[in-house]
């Protein structure tokens, strides 16, 4: 980890710096204004694609929310809305839909108006983003990173899906936030709020839960200038912090399910369709195919009979005992299938295909293309970005932290964008830093420039 000192010292100077050369009013102004412009935008890209449909998750998270809103609890709203079935489902975490739910308590019901409010939600990313980025390295670089949040298309493409990545978004900003301010002045305090927000967001996406191992243990277990002793304590803290979180989500999930479930009974469905013939090899291969399924369907429907029917907790275990035993059977062929998966998912393995691809979701291609080239303008600029911090001392971690569990999710799943949304936070946050040393840099040239051009001695020499 280097000196721990170091870090916290550098993060200080820089919190101190932006507060003053920011002016604080001035920086809060401007923020204000690059949301505003940012909820804008979002708003007319909704009212604009009203028309267009909302397909897959979008449509499930919008039905739940009205079901959680009229008091029927976590069930399958499209069978309740058929034929009145009430059967207990986790195929999400519940966050999202909860979320939702809240503007369909006051009336607010309809798709559109459940899309309005993802997009103050995104523009409070926004906000949150340039709040993270002043504190991470100035307060330039934290008006940058709102800028760039305020139109990159990985991030408002989300709301008018009314995909949970929009709170995805939201939450890793506000985790970024707490956990520089937790490394420049610790305490148990905010180690255990970087926690309670951990445990929040592993109610968002399941997969975030590995936080408590890939930015809590090393947050607090190497938090400069602080006895060991007290450090362990902290983490066993934080960690308890961030069960109990979880805790009452889990604990419903096993009083209605026949086989345990502690955030989502999905990962079965996904082990399915995604390990196949069709996905590890053929023009799919790293993604996932309608064929895995069907070549399924009539084995898991043999073993229901034999089960006397079965929840969903009981499918599910079905299902990934299949997914698990078929990538055991082509174990030779699994580097090559997750490198496929991970390249779908950062662009670099057929990207015109998978473009192609992902619009079944009601977005239009050229959102996707539009995300596809802003996210590939932003990588050079975020591996700069990360080299400017590495050099300033600033450690990496609660950005990297992001992408590392985005990576491990694609591996076990299929390539797909969307699942790299935890790291496009952290890719933001990076490019601005970059762009922030790069006009640095310009001043310098030219106040340098200027002085030689305003000073006779100099100039003559």
């Amino acid at each position: 980890m280097g000196d721990a000192s170091a870090p916290a010292e550098t993060l200080s100077t820089l919190g101190a710096r932006s507060s003053r050369s920011g002016g604080g009013r001035r920086f809060a102004v401007c923020l204000a204004l690059i949301a505003l412009v940012g909820f804008t935008f979002r708003l007319a890209y909704v009212v604009e694609n009203r028309h267009d449909p909302v397909r897959m998750d979008g449509t499930y998270y919008h039905e739940l929310a009205l079901v959680l809103a009229d008091g029927k609890g976590f069930i399958n709203p499209f069978e309740f809305r058929d034929d009145g079935r009430v059967d207990p489902q986790a195929i999400h975490p519940p966050l999202w839909p909860v979320a939702l739910a809240v503007p369909s308590l006051f009336g607010f019901r309809s798709l559109r108006e459940q899309q309005a409010f993802a997009t103050v939600i995104g523009a409070a990313t926004i906000v949150l983003v340039g709040l993270a980025g002043r504190r991470v390295a100035g307060a330039r670089v934290g008006l940058v990173a709102a800028g760039i949040a305020a139109v990159y298309p990985n991030f408002w493409r989300f709301e008018r899906e009314l995909m949970s990545e929009t709170l995805v978004l939201f939450g890793v900003a506000v985790v970024v936030l707490l956990s520089y301010h937790f490394w420049a002045r610790p305490s148990l305090v905010r180690a255990i709020a970087v926690a309670i927000v951990c445990g929040l967001l592993a109610l968002t996406h399941g997969e975030l839960v590995l936080l408590v191992v890939a930015l809590l243990a090393p947050l607090v277990l190497f938090a400069p200038a602080i006895p060991a002793r007290r450090r362990a304590v902290w983490f066993a803290c934080a960690a308890t912090a961030m069960a109990a979180v979880i805790a009452p989500w889990a604990i419903y999930n096993v009083a209605r399910f026949e086989e345990p479930v502690l955030l989502t009974h999905s990962l079965g469905f996904n082990l399915m369709i995604s390990n196949c013939d069709f996905t590890y090899s053929g023009p799919r291969l790293g993604y996932q195919a309608p064929q895995c399924r069907q070549l399924r369907e009539a084995d898991l429907r043999a073993f229901l009979r034999s089960r006397g029917g079965g929840d969903a907790s009981v499918r599910e275990v079905k299902l990934r005992r299949q997914g698990l035993e078929y990538v055991r059977e082509h174990v030779t062929r699994v580097p090559v299938v997750v490198l496929a998966r991970e390249g779908r998912t950062w662009g670099v393995f057929r990207p015109a295909q998978q473009v192609k691809l992902e619009p079944n979701r009601g977005t239009a291609r050229w959102v996707i293309w539009a995300g596809f080239v802003a996210y590939w303008a932003l990588i050079p600029a975020a591996a700069a970005g990360a080299v400017v911090l590495r050099r300033r001392k600033v450690p990496l971690f609660p950005l990297l932290a992001f992408v590392a569990i985005a990576v491990i999710a694609v591996a076990i799943t299929w390539g797909y964008t969307r699942f790299r949304a935890p790291a496009e936070v952290s890719l933001v946050l990076l490019a601005a830093v970059a762009l922030d040393a790069i006009l640095s840099h310009l001043q310098a040239v030219y106040a340098h420039r200027h002085r030689v051009s305003t000073d006779p001695t100099k100039s003559s020499a």
